[in-house]
């Protein structure tokens, strides 16, 4: 099953941003942010791969969101935010351990608070990773 052509997500005020499929391969897909620009685009992946062999074998999903800035120089930088969520195909590694820990990790980065209507409401723990905090 494929998630939606069109996905809408919320950036940090609670400001709706709206990704178009501009492609899609085996276990991969593109989307775009409607409003960007050719040479600054904002974009979401979803990737999806197996690793290993018998007993080690994991299933690894990244959701992928970059931005890119032309700087003053005129060199095109890219920002990345990655989700990596790494199954072992275990029977201890159930979709509810799996559901836990994604959540465990939002909640974490979200301050536990965020709403689809205003955004994160704490932006403490994520401007402390910025600052390389531990």
């Amino acid at each position: 099953m494929a998630l939606a052509d069109t996905i809408t997500t919320d950036d940090a005020d609670g400001t709706d941003v709206v990704y178009s499929l501009t492609g899609r391969a085996l276990n991969e897909s593109a989307r775009r942010a409607a409003g960007d620009t050719n040479s600054e685009p904002k974009l979401l992946v979803v990737k999806h791969q197996t690793q290993g062999k018998g007993n080690a074998t994991v299933d690894r999903h990244l959701v992928q969101f970059s931005k890119t800035f032309i700087d003053d120089q005129s060199i095109p930088r890219t920002g990345l935010v990655n989700v990596t969520i790494v199954q072992p195909r275990t029977s201890e590694f159930t979709e509810q351990v799996m559901l836990d820990m994604t959540s465990e990790a939002i909640s974490l980065l979200s301050g536990r608070g965020f709403s689809a209507t205003t955004g994160l409401t704490s932006t403490s723990v994520i401007l402390g990773l910025l600052k390389s905090e531990t």
